[in-house]
């Protein structure tokens, strides 16, 4: 009830006092029918209209260029696929991001690098080459590359609850947990190791 404590609370509560009060002196003149009547009429008048008030809406974190996944077929027999999971972001924080985690059918840690976009595509994750960066050098419009990390599937990061598939989980400096729903993955060719 915090976030409604700037006015309409308040209001409301008068509101509430001021028909009881209503009630309590009309009851004795009204019958219950027309007290009924007497209160709702009350309450329409002089009762703010909460859906009015306006709701600020959260700028996102952070703006999603593209998403793309890519599987490696191993020369191996019966060894396990592998499938990477590129994501490129606009970051729109003052900020950084402190860590990014995928989840998929299971969890994957993420590696944060700085992007830059190829004039050429020349096979690379999501046609950006990548240059390492200090996430608190991260700064607001910066185009960033998030992949899945080679160490494979990990446990869920402590504080983060079940989450739906194809869910990019990040943390802003200094807040909690957020998630972002990727919608559309593209898929990219195969590559089949010898």
């Amino acid at each position: 009830m915090a976030p409604l404590f700037n006015g309409i609370k308040y209001r409301f509560l008068s509101c509430l006092c001021f028909c009881i009060w209503t009630a309590l002196v009309t009851f004795r003149f009204m019958s219950t029918k027309w007290l009924g009547t007497a209160l709702i009429t009350v309450a329409l008048i002089y009762c703010p209209d909460v859906s009015a008030v306006p709701v600020k809406k959260r700028k996102p974190y952070f703006l999603l260029l593209q998403a793309e996944s890519q599987r490696t077929i191993p020369g191996i027999p019966g060894k396990a696929i592998k499938t990477d999971y590129y994501f490129v972001i606009v970051w729109k924080e003052t900020k950084p991001p402190r860590e990014f985690y995928w989840k998929d059918e299971a969890w994957q840690n993420c590696t944060i690098a700085k992007a830059h976009k190829n004039v050429k595509d020349d096979g690379s994750p999501a046609g950006y080459t990548s240059e390492e960066i200090v996430t608190g050098k991260i700064r607001n419009g910066d185009t960033l590359l998030i992949a899945t990390g080679k160490g494979g599937k990990i446990l869920p990061p402590d504080g983060i609850p079940a989450s739906p598939k194809n869910t990019l989980w990040f943390k802003p400096g200094g807040s909690g947990w957020i998630f972002f729903p990727v919608k559309k993955i593209t898929r990219k060719a195969d590559i089949a190791m010898p």
